[in-house]
C-alpha cells in the first residue's frame, strides 16, 4: 500500500495505477468541491482498461455516493478502508 499525495490528477492516478498494477485505488475528498473529480477517476479508469477496486471515502463522502458514482467500496474513515481491502484482498491481519 501507498500514498501517492493530495490533489494528484486522474493522469497520475492512472498511470500509478497501471505502473504499480494495483489491487485498489483509494480516493478521499474532504470537501464537495473535490467529490466530482472521485466520478472523473473511476471513468477514466474503467475506459483505460485498469482492472482494480475503487474505494471512495472521506468527510462528505457517502455510501450512496459511492454508488451514483460507480465506486466497488465505501469506508467512512482510514480504518474502516484498510479492513474492507484486506477482507476485498483474502489478507489476514
Amino acid at each position: 500500500m501507498f500514498d501517492i499525495g493530495k490533489n494528484v490528477s486522474a493522469a497520475t492516478i492512472l498511470a500509478k495505477a497501471r505502473e504499480f498494477a494495483v489491487d485498489a485505488v483509494g480516493l478521499s475528498a474532504l470537501m464537495t468541491t473535490t467529490m466530482s473529480e472521485m466520478e472523473q477517476v473511476i471513468k477514466k479508469l474503467k475506459a483505460a482498461g485498469i482492472r482494480t477496486f475503487t474505494m471512495v471515502g472521506g468527510a462528505v463522502v457517502t455510501q450512496e455516493y459511492a454508488d451514483r458514482i460507480g465506486a466497488d467500496l465505501y469506508a467512512r474513515d482510514a480504518m474502516e478502508a484498510v479492513a474492507k481491502v484486506k477482507r476485498l484482498l483474502g489478507v489476514a491481519d
